[in-house]
């Protein structure tokens, strides 16, 4: 992640059009501030259609379980907010005709000294369609709970996130910093090969790691 000081100015537009990848950006809201050629080619949408609509209310994002991914609270801003590592995303998005388009999303957020003047640019590739992406079908399919090794202390994380905890709350009953608690959960990211909290603690439950 980049903080971007506020005196030095960014130009969306220019960020995703340097991208020969589809891309965007969003603002703090949400909001899509920049789309560029190749997200028009992507999706079906042109630009003046595009620019300043909430994201969620036109791509209508799903995770790779067919949960709601996308909405007015974005877990993607959070992590922004929270000065946390935003990792590579597989979603499912909805083009023009409303058709499901797999991509695999990788984000960067420019953040700002004013939290409203933060913004997260998303760099898509679409995924091939021999590549097991659909409703219902998780990408760790293949993942059993033999393959999965938790340290104790992964394990207490887990179990508090489970119960609803921020990670600020987690490192005080854990008697931690928020850094190593931000590492523990990098780590079970990597290892359950999730994209998020939710999903982390869905594939965890999946797996018998916790109830």
């Amino acid at each position: 992640m980049l903080l971007i000081p506020t005196n030095h100015p960014v130009n969306p537009v220019d960020i995703v059009n340097s991208s020969a990848d589809p891309a965007f950006a969003t603002d703090a809201e949400g909001r899509i501030v920049a789309w560029n050629q190749g997200a028009e080619q992507l999706f079906g949408y042109a630009n003046s259609q595009i620019v300043g609509q909430p994201c969620w209310d036109i791509l209508g994002g799903r995770d790779i379980f067919g949960n709601r991914y996308c909405g007015p609270v974005c877990p993607l801003m959070d992590m922004v907010r929270g000065r946390e590592a935003v990792h590579r995303c597989d979603l499912m998005f909805r083009n023009a005709a409303g058709e499901p388009i797999p991509v695999r999303v990788s984000l960067f957020a420019l953040a700002a000294e004013r939290e409203s003047a933060a913004l997260v640019v998303h760099v898509l590739s679409a995924i091939r369609p021999d590549v097991e992406h659909h409703r219902g079908t998780a990408l760790d399919g293949h993942l059993g709970r033999s393959q999965v090794r938790l340290t104790a202390r992964e394990l207490e994380v887990l179990t508090n996130l489970a119960e609803g905890k921020g990670t600020t709350r987690i490192a005080g009953e854990l008697g931690v910093s928020v850094h190593t608690v931000r590492n523990h959960l990098d780590r079970l990211f990597k290892k359950l090969r999730a994209h998020s909290r939710l999903e982390v603690v869905a594939t965890a439950r999946r797996l018998g790691l916790i109830r």
